[in-house]
C-alpha cells in the first residue's frame, strides 16, 4: 500500500512540538504559575493539567521527528544510490550518522516530555541538552551535506533558508547557554558581587521587572524559545523534499516452513474441505511434497511474495499473509474482523498513553477515561483474536496456545468485572449498625491508603488485587503473540521517487563538463534522455546526439535503475 503523504511527518513534528509549548505555556500563565513575559519553554510541562498536555504532545513530536530523520535518509539513499547510480561512499556514512543523532535527539525530546524539571531536574536537563545540541547538530550536518551532494536533491534557496534559521538557532542554543550558567546580565551591588537568588515559586524561576536576575532570565528564556522555535522551523522545511517521494508500508513474510506445517495438518481432509477452507490442492503439494493432493486443481500459484504490510500491523498482518497471500482465501468477514480488531488495538494503546500522561492525582477524569479505554479496548481485542483464531482453519495458531490465552483472557475478564463492580459500587465496605456507609476519609496524597482497621480496607483490596490480575493476565496474552510472529519476518519500509522530481533534479546539471556528470554518477547518454537536452552534445566529441543509440544506452545503463512501480529498501 503506497503512503504518498510522506510530508505530513515533519509538519506533525512542528505542529506537536509548537503546541506543546504554547498550550503549555497559556495554561501555566492562566494558573499564575508563570509570568506571561517570559517564562521557560519547560516551566508549561511543570504543573498538571499542563503537564500532562505537553508531555503528551511532545512524545508525539519525539517521534514523528525520528520518522523524519528516517525518511530524510533514505531520500539520500533512493535519489543518489539508487536512482542516479552513485556508489556508496562518504555521503552514505555520514548520512546514517545524522540518522543516528537525530534519533538521539528525538529520545532526548522525550526525555524532557516525561522528566518534569521540578521533580527530575537532573534528567530533564539532560534530556534539553540531549534534544537542543542534537538537533543542531543534525540540521547543520543536513546543510553540509545537501550543499556537497551534485545533483542538488535539495533546492539551493531551500538550503540558504535553512542555513538562516540555523544560524540564529545556534546563536540562540550559546547565549541561552551562557546567560544559563555564567548569568552574565545578572545585576551586581556595589561590591560588584551577585546577589543571592530567591528561592523557586513551586519550582519555576519566576521573577518581576524589579529583580536584579530579571534581565538574565529574560534573555535566556528568549534565547530558549527562538531556539526551539528556529529549530522546528528547519524541521518543518524538510516536507518540501518529502513532497516528492511515497513509501510503501513495511512486508511482512511468512516462513515457508511454518507454512508447509500448517497446510500438513490438513492434507488429508477431503477435497471439498481443502477447497472450502481456501487451500488448493497444488499449493499443498507444492510445500509438502505430498502427492495425495495431486489432481484436484491446477489453477493456484503459491504466492511467496507480500503484496503489502506494515510492521505495525503485525497481528492484522499476519492473517492477511498467511490466509489471503499464502493460502488463497478470498477477502470477506475474516479481514473485516481482522481490521475492526486492530483498530480497537490502536485505541486501546492511546488510552494506556492517555494513563501514562494524565496522572490520576492531577487530572482524574481523563485518566479514569484513559485506563477505561485501554482495560476494555485490550480485552476486547484478545477475545476478538481468540475468536478469531478458533474460526479459521487451517489454525495459524496451535489449538494448545489459543487454550492458554482464552484461560488467561478469562482471567482477565472476570478481573475487570469484579474491579469496576468494587470501584463503583463498593459492595465490600463495611456498614455501620445502621446499614449506612461511612464517609471516605480524604485521599493521602491523592492516592487512596488504608489501613485493615478501616471499613474501607476489604473493598479497596479487593479493588486493587483485581486491577492487577487483569493488568499482568492482558500482559501474558499479548506476550504470548510473539508465538506466531517468530514464523515471520518483515522487510523494511521502501521509499521510492517520482521520475519527474529526478528529470528536474538531472536537467539542473545536464550543462556541466562530462568530467563532473561522470564524478557524479550521471552519464551524459542517460542525462540527456531523461532530459531531452541537447546542451550536452557539445561538451565532449565523443557524444553523438542519435536518439536510437542514446535510447540502447539508456537502457543498458538503466537496467538496474527502478521503474514506476518498483521500490527499493
Amino acid at each position: 500500500m503506497p503512503v504518498h503523504a510522506l510530508w505530513m511527518f515533519p509538519v506533525l513534528t512542528f505542529v506537536f512540538g509548537v503546541l506543546a509549548f504554547i498550550i503549555g505555556y497559556i495554561i501555566a500563565v492562566s494558573n499564575g504559575y508563570e509570568n506571561a513575559w517570559f517564562s521557560y519553554i519547560s516551566d508549561g510541562g511543570t504543573h498538571p493539567p499542563e503537564s500532562c498536555i505537553f508531555g503528551q504532545l511532545l512524545n508525539l513530536s519525539a517521534a514523528c521527528l525520528a520518522v523524519s530523520v528516517y525518511l530524510r535518509h533514505r531520500q539520500y539513499v533512493v535519489f543518489y544510490e539508487h536512482h542516479l547510480g552513485q556508489k556508496r561512499g562518504w555521503w552514505r556514512t555520514v548520512s546514517s550518522i545524522l540518522m543516528f543523532i537525530g534519533f538521539f535527539a528525538a529520545f532526548g525530546m522525550s526525555m524532557v516530555a516525561n522528566f518534569q524539571e521540578t521533580s527530575v531536574g537532573t534528567v530533564h536537563f539532560i534530556g534539553a541538552m540531549i534534544g537542543f545540541f542534537g538537533s543542531t547538530i543534525y540540521v547543520w550536518g543536513q546543510i553540509i551535506l545537501s550543499f556537497a551532494m551534485l545533483p542538488r536533491m535539495t533546492p539551493l534557496w531551500l538550503n540558504g533558508f535553512r542555513f538562516v534559521f540555523t544560524v540564529i538557532a545556534t546563536v540562540a542554543l550559546i547565549l541561552h547557554m551562557i546567560c544559563e550558567q555564567a548569568e552574565p546580565f545578572v545585576i551586581t551591588d556595589s561590591n560588584g558581587i551577585k546577589p543571592t537568588e530567591s528561592p523557586l515559586n513551586g519550582g519555576i524561576k519566576k521573577y518581576n521587572p524589579s529583580s536584579p536576575f530579571y534581565v538574565n532570565h529574560i534573555i535566556t528564556t528568549v534565547a530558549e524559545w527562538v531556539l526551539a522555535l528556529a529549530l522546528e522551523v528547519v524541521l518543518l522545511s524538510y516536507a518540501f523534499e518529502l513532497r516528492q517521494f511515497f513509501a510503501h508500508m513495511p512486508k511482512l513474510q511468512l516462513l515457508e516452513s511454518f507454512l508447509a506445517t500448517s497446510v500438513r495438518s490438513v492434507v488429508t481432509e477431503t477435497p471439498q474441505n481443502l477447497k472450502r477452507n481456501g487451500i488448493t490442492m497444488v499449493m499443498a503439494r507444492t510445500l509438502t511434497g505430498s502427492a495425495k493432493v495431486a489432481d484436484t486443481s491446477s489453477n493456484y500459484i503459491p504466492r511467496t511474495q507480500i503484496d503489502v504490510a506494515v510492521s505495525v500491523y503485525l497481528r492484522h498482518r499476519q492473517y492477511v499473509v498467511f490466509y489471503e497471500h499464502h493460502l488463497g482465501q478470498k477477502r470477506g468477514w475474516w479481514r473485516t474482523v481482522s481490521s475492526i480488531l486492530m483498530f480497537i488495538g490502536f485505541f486501546a494503546a492511546f488510552g494506556m498513553s492517555m494513563v501514562a500522561n494524565f496522572q490520576e492525582t492531577s487530572v482524574g477524569t481523563v485518566h479514569f477515561i484513559g485506563a477505561m479505554i485501554g482495560f476494555f479496548g485490550s480485552t476486547i481485542y484478545v477475545w476478538g483474536q481468540i475468536i478469531l483464531s478458533f474460526a479459521m482453519l487451517p489454525r495459524m495458531t496451535p489449538l494448545w496456545l489459543n487454550g492458554f490465552r482464552f484461560v488467561f483472557t478469562v482471567i482477565a475478564t472476570v478481573a475487570l468485572i469484579l474491579h469496576m463492580i468494587c470501584e463503583q459500587a463498593e459492595p465490600f465496605v463495611n456498614t455501620g449498625s445502621n446499614g449506612i456507609k461511612p464517609t471516605e476519609s480524604p485521599l493521602n496524597g491523592g492516592i487512596k491508603k488504608y489501613n485493615p482497621s478501616s471499613p474501607f480496607y476489604v473493598n479497596h483490596i479487593i479493588t486493587t488485587v483485581a486491577e492487577w490480575v487483569l493488568a499482568l493476565a492482558l500482559e501474558i496474552v499479548l506476550l504470548s503473540y510473539a508465538f506466531e510472529l517468530r514464523q515471520f519476518f518483515a522487510h523494511m519500509p521502501k521509499l521510492q521517487l517520482l521520475e519527474s522530481f529526478l528529470a528536474t533534479s538531472v536537467r539542473s546539471v545536464v550543462t556541466e563538463t562530462p568530467q563532473n556528470l561522470k564524478r557524479n554518477g550521471i552519464s551524459m547518454v542517460m542525462a540527456r534522455t531523461l532530459t531531452g537536452s541537447a546542451k550536452v552534445a557539445d561538451t565532449s566529441s565523443n557524444y553523438i546526439p542519435r536518439t536510437q543509440i542514446d535510447d540502447k544506452i539508456y537502457e543498458t545503463e538503466s537496467r538496474n535503475l527502478p521503474r514506476r512501480n518498483e521500490y527499493y529498501y
